[in-house]
Order: structure tokens, then C-alpha cells, then sequence
């Protein structure tokens, strides 16, 4: 994300990354090692979150797979109309929000989760959280995104707009879904920084430099 915003005239000596407040899951919670090929989306549903890059992609995966939409937003009719388009409707399912209790039994059951934004986004939650559920992961290059993808077990990453790029990798992921269904402990830099109690810590060491620095 600070390249993103050097490259749009920001001085870099005055850039400071901050991630948002995670919400922690469950640190005993393991995959269930079902039979299932599932590929989890989480987020809302908004032109520039990359879900019809993903509904395009998904048309392409020649392999047994479900999807799973959690969130919802003014793009989902579109969605939905472009998924049934693709012929997707048997695979794709859009749940709207639901309980992050519920998400997590969710999470132990995907193969994969993929974070598909194709605008600059700083540092989606959603990432956090599913590099915290101890899941696989799809990103694509999009702004900050690369800058925490690395602590995840990830497939891979994608140019955001490259369907078949990441296709390519969705099927990998469901190709061999034992092994990318292992649940990845964090790694304890991840932990350090992104922890609740760290991110906020962080926050308030920048609102005290703020106002000391106050007329």
C-alpha cells in the first residue's frame, strides 16, 4: 500500500501502514478434512471487490468445486445475474452475511479462500481473518494486499483482472485439496503484529504523536 500511495505523490517519510482491527477465530479450530472443493469468498459485494472477476474466473475451473459468497452490497444482483449467465448457479452460492461463529465452521470446511479485489485496497480484514482461521489462500495483487498475503499458506497471487491465471490457481487448490486444507499455525511475527491487542496499540502510539504534535 505505501507504494501505491508514493506513486500518487504521498512523501514516504510520512507514510505509516496500519492494519485494521482483526477479529481473532478460534485457535483450536481444524479442518475437517471433508470431501468437499470449497472456495470461500468473504466480503461485501461491491463493484471493485473483484467478485465478478471471480464468477468470470470460476467459469473457467474444470474441476469439481463449490463457491461460497459471504457478505452482500449493491453488486450482488449483478452477481447473481452474471453467475447465472456463466452456468454457475449449481456451484456458486451468494450467503449474505452471516455470524462470524457460523463463518469459522465455514472455514473448516473450504480448501481455499481467495481475497479478489481489483482496486487498491490498503489491507482488507477479510485476509487477516482467514490467514487467522489457519486457511489457504488466493490473492491478488492489488494494493496492500501483497504486503500480508505472504503470512498466509498461499496458492498464489494473481493480476487482478487475469482470469485465467486465477482459475489456474483455484483448480490447483482443489486439485489437491489435502494439502492446502492443513491448518497453518500463525506465524509469530503475524500474530505479534496483527493481534487486537497490537493493532490497537498501534493506533494509539499514532494518536499520541498526533497530538503532541497539536497547536
Amino acid at each position: 500500500m505505501k507504494d501505491e500511495l508514493v506513486r500518487n505523490g504521498f512523501d514516504p517519510t510520512k507514510i505509516e501502514i496500519h492494519a485494521p482491527v482483526p477479529r481473532m477465530g478460534d485457535p483450536s479450530l481444524r479442518s475437517s478434512f471433508s470431501e468437499r472443493n470449497l472456495i470461500i469468498y468473504a466480503g461485501q459485494i461491491v463493484r471493485g471487490k473483484g467478485v465478478d472477476v471471480l464468477l468470470e474466473s470460476l467459469a473457467q475451473v474444470r474441476v469439481p468445486f463449490e463457491c461460497f459468497l459471504f457478505g452482500d452490497g449493491n453488486y450482488r444482483r449483478t452477481c447473481e445475474y452474471l453467475a447465472d449467465k456463466l452456468g454457475l448457479n449449481n456451484r456458486v452460492h451468494f450467503k449474505g452475511y452471516v455470524p462470524q461463529d457460523e463463518l469459522q465452521l465455514h472455514y473448516r470446511e473450504a480448501s481455499v479462500a481467495v481475497v479478489s479485489s481489483v482496486w487498491p485496497e490498503p489491507l482488507p480484514r477479510t485476509l487477516i481473518e482467514s490467514i487467522n482461521a489457519g486457511r489457504a489462500t488466493i490473492c491478488s495483487t492489488a494494493g496492500g494486499i501483497p504486503e500480508i498475503s505472504g503470512f498466509s499458506n498461499m496458492v498464489g497471487a494473481y493480476e487482478p483482472d487475469n482470469f485465467s491465471q486465477l482459475a489456474d490457481l483455484m483448480m490447483k487448490a482443489v486439485s489437491d485439496s489435502s494439502k492446502w486444507k492443513m491448518t497453518q499455525p500463525l506465524q509469530s511475527d503475524f500474530a505479534q503484529k496483527f493481534s487486537p491487542d497490537s493493532v490497537t496499540r498501534q493506533y494509539m502510539e499514532v494518536y499520541s504523536v498526533v497530538n503532541s504534535n497539536a497547536p
